[in-house]
């Protein structure tokens, strides 16, 4: 670490860092971590024990990491292979989300979403555009909301009662059985096992089957 030896307390196990500038941390692996504030960019990689975020005023990019909670980013959020869940209160921009283990769930980005290989439930919602997939949970449901477009793609094979609410119009690709109901479209897909609720302020784009692959940094640079 670059911190000075004033900047650090130890009391027990539990080590305190604090600095002004710009630092570079060292940890190992299995280590908890804690962040209280961050003023400008944080970027954290490798951390396989619990991560809690409490603020961070710029953008924060995650790589490698185990159970993650975040109260607040100022900026862009980037979290690729999360071993266990995501819990995120706020974004002020756009959130790319890649390979999770566990659940994600994101009460509030400012802007547009970008969400691929989550493993368990998913319950966001974002004021710009987003593009995603989501595996049904019979245990648990899903819910998606937007306030632009919205494109989401259910595998092939997919078991789910998925309910549409849009403001513009809605495209369907093989969308199985459907009936309408008081509050949008209700789509029966296999036996129904699951829920997903998906909204949108604009266009919705529902499709199920496999996903275009896209890059989704070069995602991101299209809704900009």
């Amino acid at each position: 670490s670059d911190v000075c030896s004033s900047d650090l307390e130890q009391d027990g196990d539990q080590v305190t860092i604090s600095a002004r500038s710009a630092v570079l941390i060292y940890l190992p692996a299995s280590t908890p971590v804690t962040i209280e504030r961050v003023g400008s960019d944080a970027r954290l990689t490798g951390i396989s024990e619990s991560l809690e975020i409490q603020s961070v005023g710029g953008d924060l990019g995650l790589r490698r990491v185990g159970n993650t909670e975040i109260q607040w980013v100022g900026g862009n959020l980037t979290a690729r292979k999360v071993d266990g869940d995501l819990v995120v209160s706020q974004v002020g921009g756009d959130a790319v989300i890649e390979k999770v283990e566990g659940e994600v769930r994101c009460t509030s980005i400012g802007s547009d979403l970008f969400l691929q290989s989550v493993q368990g439930a998913i319950d966001v919602s974002a004021g710009g555009d987003a593009s995603l997939e989501i595996v049904p949970q019979a245990e648990r449901g899903s819910r998606v909301v937007t306030g632009g477009d919205l494109s989401c793609f259910l595998p092939e094979g997919a078991s789910a009662n998925v309910r549409v609410n849009v403001g513009g119009e809605m495209i369907l690709v093989e969308p199985g059985e459907f009936e309408e109901a008081d509050d949008g479209v209700v789509f029966r897909l296999g036996d129904g096992e699951g829920d997903v609720d998906l909204t949108a302020g604009a266009d919705l784009w529902l499709r199920v089957g496999q996903s275009e692959t896209r890059y989704a940094d070069d995602w991101v640079a299209e809704m900009k």
